[in-house]
């Protein structure tokens, strides 16, 4: 793969065509933008998900807020230039009412 070319066509928004795998490495490093301390990031119960023809990643974060200490797990919902952390823990953003109904009908159906 020519993961300049996959990044190039993401970039363009040409989605149909850039494999999945890139889709799902920009949505994490989208979540991993939004923490305090994004090296401290634990992921768990990630799943790739087909949604309304696009590509979600939906899982799991847990990272250290600013006084060093771990906020706990907390579920989001990540694509390849939108995300939403829920929880409302010092190393997270908030979430309005859209973004919970948004995160609900993506993810949510999807067990999380």
């Amino acid at each position: 793969m020519d993961s300049l070319k996959e990044e190039a066509k993401l970039l363009a928004g040409d989605i149909e065509n850039v494999t999945a795998d890139v889709v799902f490495a920009k949505s994490k490093q989208m979540v991993l933008d939004k923490l305090k301390d994004p090296e401290s990031a634990k992921f768990r119960n990630q799943k790739k998900i087909d949604f309304k023809g696009g590509k979600l990643l939906c899982g799991e974060v847990n990272a250290k807020n600013s006084y060093g200490g771990y906020v706990g797990f907390a579920p989001y919902m990540a694509s390849r230039d939108y995300v939403i952390l829920m929880g409302d823990g010092v190393a997270r953003s908030g979430v309005d009412a859209v973004n919970m109904s948004l995160f609900n009908i993506s993810c949510g159906q999807n067990g999380y």
